[in-house]
């Protein structure tokens, strides 16, 4: 005659991917509750508290890192810099960096009429950015460069010169500004192409 098989209650406590909305749960990419629980009651009895409490609380950390971890959003021009800067509209990203490219905030900088910031690419090679009024010179002039740049907010080229790579974006919004891009060659074209097409008016 076959003994009857001993109920083995389930483990007892909060379970955070039970109580979880719908909507958050299948974005954090995390084990399912019940399938949580499985594996709790596969495991001896006098573990099974300590596991649920350890299990549980590493789902927890999980969670708050998943909802709050900041975005890398590149910091933003200071006010304090902004509100010297009125013979220029200044241009810089709107909401966030391009792809692979980060902005180093202790570089953001503003001195004899000229904004300066420094980035770096995806290879950590360093790219300098410098805004200014657009000189007179400049006002009816065609850029030149071996590469012309569309989409962007005026008119803008990329060129290789003696192991440096150049750019000159002229601003289309009132009043204009003059915005040079400097690297070593180890940064691609495109990588300038991408960051001048990032570039934003910024509202003063």
């Amino acid at each position: 005659m076959q003994g009857k098989r001993r109920h083995q209650p389930a483990v007892q406590g909060p379970f955070i991917l039970d109580v979880l909305p719908p909507d958050i749960a299948p974005r954090l990419d995390v084990l399912p509750g019940t399938f949580y629980k499985r594996l709790i009651r596969r495991l001896p009895h006098r573990l099974r508290p300590q596991w649920a409490v350890v299990g549980t609380l590493a789902v927890i950390a999980v969670v708050i890192v998943a909802i709050w971890q900041p975005w890398q959003a590149p910091p933003q021009l200071p006010a304090a810099i902004r509100s010297q800067i009125s013979d220029f509209v200044p241009y810089y990203f709107s909401g966030s960096a391009p792809t692979g490219i980060t902005v180093r905030a202790a570089s953001i900088s503003y001195s004899d009429g000229v904004l300066f910031f420094q980035l770096n690419d995806q290879n950590g090679n360093k790219v300098v950015v410098s805004e200014q009024a657009l000189p007179a010179a400049f006002a009816n002039q065609q850029l030149q460069g071996n590469r012309k740049i569309s989409g962007v907010d005026g008119s803008a080229a990329v060129s290789d010169n003696d192991g440096r790579l150049v750019g000159n974006f002229i601003t289309s919004r009132n009043p204009r500004a003059l915005i040079s891009l400097n690297a070593s060659d180890a940064v691609s074209a495109a990588t300038a192409q991408t960051i001048l097409q990032s570039l934003k008016p910024v509202a003063l």
